[in-house]
């Protein structure tokens, strides 16, 4: 049976499991990112809402994935420490 793994506006999701998909809901005029590692069966999603960091350096704080500089990477990272290359 399949698993819906939601992804939030501004956040960010990983999963190892084959089963799960990774879903989003009102991307506007947001921008999501998906990787999938098919030799793991494994991968992440973000749905991020600006370019830049810096444009609110005390939001990018608090909701890293609310921004692709920084958030972007995070979810590489993420895929990686599930062993996905």
């Amino acid at each position: 049976m399949s698993t819906s793994l939601i992804v939030e506006m501004a956040g960010y999701r990983v999963s190892s499991d084959p089963d799960a998909s990774l879903v989003t809901y009102a991307l506007g005029s947001c921008i999501a990112v998906t990787l999938y590692d098919p030799t793991r069966k494994a991968g992440g999603m973000i749905h991020y809402m600006l370019p830049l960091s810096s444009s609110n350096p005390e939001r990018a704080k608090q909701k890293p994935a609310m921004f692709a500089d920084i958030g972007v990477p995070l979810l590489f990272e993420a895929v990686y420490a599930l062993g996905c290359k």
